[in-house]
């Protein structure tokens, strides 16, 4: 390996740095890696500010921020993208960990010959739901049709391929395509552990003690589909009054999320905490985990979920290797909420254990992940640089 007199900088493609899963996944391992090697900076192409901005500028990363990629903005957004790589010949690894979404940065980037462009696909396939609207609907099939589009045209400008699972690498690249590289979605998986003494406490804390507390942590959006889990807790609160349920995020369908919980009559029953960097405390005093999302790949937070020793109960849109710890369920988003209600009562008596070692056997411990990933870049940019 060869000696560098300062850290490589790799330049990571997002949207916008929230707290969503492939977003923590990444700053899971920014916080790990050895930053006097290697540095993780950003292109963003939202111009407001992003939750994890500040931690990012605090490790030494910076963040460079592109117009909305929005129909208005086109034309101003290509410009910026080309303007970019024109001022800033210095990165030679850009790992994109938004798709085909960014195709015009890897088009870009290959018409200025960087060496390593890599796509990470973070997502599996989408399925259908009875709770989706037909505007919902409309959009997300044109919204599948560019995709595949802007894919097929992306596939010229990509050096690397990564998937966060099998899954995922089969639906992005296809069975056939084998030059691809499974990076398990890493956490910490001892900041995660069951503690039962911590979780009583957190429990009383927030007088929740005594009742079966059903949890979500997810991004408030359609994909993550909250409001079908709203109508599975008013059907399980109506059996059982002593429930509650914690929905730990942010998103634009909060408003949303909130007029439905006032009209189901169910403030004394819901907690919405918003956007927290203590995740691991509430999953403490979580009982069940439900995640009925419309498309993932493996989520980061289900990860989680499962290094906290928690039962899940999860959508069919989620990845069955998923499943780490197997006290994972799936259920088809065509059941009805009442069917959910149901499975998810079953485990009111569940016996909880900690499961934290099982998440690292299987490889989703980011000390694991770190090394692997930074000797990945240096070994890249060791070719690049003979």
């Amino acid at each position: 390996m060869m000696e560098i007199s300062k850290p490589i900088r790799i330049l990571n493609l997002f949207t916008i740095m929230d707290r969503g899963g492939s977003e923590t996944m990444v700053m899971n391992l920014y916080r790990k890696i050895d930053r006097n090697k290697v540095q993780f900076d950003f292109m963003v192409y939202h111009t407001e500010k992003g939750q994890y901005d500040d931690e990012i500028e605090s490790l030494g990363g910076k963040i460079y921020r592109l117009p909305p990629l929005k129909v208005r903005y086109y034309l101003k957004y290509i410009k910026a993208v080309k303007t970019f790589f024109v001022e800033h010949p210095e990165y030679k690894v850009i790992h994109g960990h938004m798709g085909e979404i960014g195709y015009f940065v890897y088009k870009e980037a290959y018409r200025h010959h960087v060496p390593v462009i890599i796509l990470h696909a973070h997502s599996g396939k989408s399925i259908s739901s009875k709770s989706m609207s037909l505007t919902f609907i409309v959009k997300t099939k044109i919204k599948t049709c560019v995709e595949k589009l802007l894919k097929k045209l992306s596939k010229p400008y990509i050096t690397d391929n990564f998937a966060c699972g099998a899954q995922a690498k089969e639906e992005f690249f296809g069975k056939e395509d084998r030059k691809v590289i499974i990076l398990n979605n890493a956490i910490d998986a001892q900041a995660f552990r069951y503690n039962p003494d911590e979780a009583v406490e957190m429990k009383k804390k927030l007088g929740l003690y005594g009742k079966y507390t059903i949890g979500n942590v997810a991004r408030m959006d359609n994909q993550k589909n909250q409001l079908f889990l709203l109508e599975i807790f008013r059907y399980i609160h109506m059996k059982d009054p002593e429930t509650t349920l914690i929905l730990v995020g942010d998103g634009i369908l909060k408003k949303q999320i909130i007029e439905r919980v006032k009209k189901y009559h169910l403030e004394d029953a819901v907690t919405l905490t918003g956007v927290r960097n203590n995740v691991s405390e509430f999953l403490q005093v979580i009982d069940v985990f439900v995640f009925p999302s419309l498309l993932e790949g493996v989520p980061v937070a289900c990860i989680e979920a499962q290094a906290a020793g928690l039962p899940c109960i999860l959508s069919e849109g989620i990845a069955q290797e998923t499943s780490i710890t197997k006290n994972c369920q799936f259920i088809s988003l065509e059941q009805s909420a009442e069917y959910w209600g149901e499975k998810i009562l079953q485990y009111k008596y569940f016996e909880r254990k900690d499961t934290s070692q099982i998440i690292i056997d299987a490889g989703y411990n980011i000390d694991q992940t770190v090394p692997w990933l930074q000797n990945y870049y240096l070994d890249k940019w060791e070719h690049i640089s003979c």
